[in-house]
């Protein structure tokens, strides 16, 4: 998983409903339309996100986008790989304590 994934997985999380690729790039000025766009059919096709439904944007109909419960154990398996690669470098013991500061 990329750091944009995660980024547009923690915005989509973040929120207190659905959103469209529109309000996650106004999240994130960085983010342009076509690689959330690009994003959200990656997380699509991995079952890390959904399409709760549909919204009318200005004139033209958009997709609302939702994490599912399978993102939870993604984002894990990715942090575990993640401390895996790192593990030579950094005890367990000083990753907790960089962790609680």
């Amino acid at each position: 998983m990329t750091e944009r994934e995660l980024e547009v997985l923690n915005i989509i999380s973040s929120a207190p409903g659905p959103m469209t690729s529109s309000g996650i790039v106004n999240q994130r000025r960085h983010l342009t339309q076509s690689t959330v766009t690009a994003i959200l059919k990656r997380l699509l096709n991995l079952g890390y996100v959904k399409v709760t439904g549909i919204t009318q944007s200005g004139k033209v109909n958009t997709r609302l986008y939702d994490v599912t419960d399978e993102v939870k154990e993604a984002v894990l398996e990715h942090l575990k790989h993640q401390f895996e690669l790192c593990s030579s470098l950094v005890s367990v013991e000083e990753f907790v304590e960089a962790m609680n500061k």
